[in-house]
């Protein structure tokens, strides 16, 4: 993460560091609008939409993605930084003001991060992987690191309640019960 977090390209840190700090998908991240989902101090963040295609969607994954999510103050203070004088507007934006494609982000950015810093996935043994590993990153960080508890950790990830029927749990949930 930490050398993802160092590229000189500020949107594409900037990406990189929000979706860590914050176990966003993607598609969450991309679809942020600065005067709808972050407050004034910029230390919480509504997740309420996404960005698909390059285009807003008013709809999430699952009802459970819908949430506020924390930020430590050390991001929120580079988010306002990142943020600047805008006040309206997709934050993640391309020059005509559209949400930028994630596959774009996939590709184009992050493939290139991890080749340059040398990353080798154990698993396919190439330098790629996908956008879920911020998502990852974070949960791991919370569920390891820190005395988060469960029931906020999964609310901040966006997971469903453990009381959710299996049928409609995610297969890789399945799998682990």
């Amino acid at each position: 993460m930490s050398g993802v977090a160092t590229r000189k390209k500020e949107r594409e840190r900037m990406v990189f560091i929000l979706c860590g700090a914050a176990g966003l998908r993607i598609g969450e991240a991309l679809g942020i609008e600065i005067e709808k989902h972050i407050a004034p101090d910029f230390l919480t963040i509504s997740i309420e939409q996404k960005a698909r295609h390059c285009k807003i969607e008013k709809r999430l994954k699952t009802t459970s993605a819908s949430r506020q999510v924390d930020l430590h103050p050390a991001i929120a203070s580079i988010l306002m930084k990142f943020a600047g004088e805008r006040k309206t507007g997709v934050l993640f934006c391309t020059r005509n003001g559209k949400p930028l494609g994630s596959s774009c982000i996939l590709r184009r950015r992050l493939h290139l991060a991890l080749k340059q810093l040398g990353f080798i996935n154990p698993l396919t043994g190439t330098h790629k992987a996908g956008h879920h590993a911020f998502r990852r990153f974070r949960n791991t960080h919370l569920r390891n690191r820190t005395e988060c508890p469960e029931g906020l950790r999964r609310y901040w990830m966006g997971h469903a309640d453990e009381s959710m029927p299996i049928s409609k749990r995610r297969w890789w949930r399945v799998r682990t019960v």
